[in-house]
């Protein structure tokens, strides 16, 4: 699936796994820490995610630099 962010650069996404969350109408978002993230769908597993563009991973909602005021994720915690 081709998407825009705000400023007009395309992005590409498709994962077995994930969809485009909010029935396709998210798009992506750049963040201060200079990445690219993208809100996901799961449905066979019925959870939300984002997407990392630059790190090419997902993590889960409560993990969003955002969210626990972080500019890194580390995996395994």
């Amino acid at each position: 699936m081709k998407l825009k962010d705000t400023n007009g650069k395309e992005y590409t996404f498709w994962h077995e796994d994930y969809e485009v969350g909010c029935g396709g109408t998210e798009i992506p978002m750049n963040y201060l820490d200079g990445k690219t993230y993208l809100y996901v769908w799961n449905p066979s597993e019925k959870h939300y995610a984002y997407y990392v563009y630059q790190d090419d991973v997902f993590i889960p909602e409560n993990a969003a630099p955002w969210v626990t005021g972080a500019t890194t994720y580390t995996f395994g915690n």
